[in-house]
């Protein structure tokens, strides 16, 4: 499985460190992780918190994201 993301570039281009990004969307660093090498989906909460701790929108970091917030399936 490989859910591509932003997650990774946005976070470095903003200078913080996974540790801190984590922290700051109430989330175990390991799920961060996972989910900036595209190994686990993002759920709708962890988006959410992880937009907000980058202020920045969902879809800005996940693309599949529409603007009403619902995943748009890739086949």
């Amino acid at each position: 499985m490989n859910l591509e993301n932003n997650v990774r570039e946005v976070r470095k281009k903003k200078n913080m460190s996974a540790l801190e990004l984590a922290r700051r969307a109430v989330m175990a660093s390991s799920s961060l992780s996972l989910i900036e090498r595209g190994l686990i989906p993002a759920y709708p909460g962890w988006r959410k918190r992880i937009a907000q701790a980058l202020n920045v929108s969902e879809r800005e970091l996940f693309p599949e994201v529409q603007e009403n917030g619902r995943v748009e399936r890739i086949s």
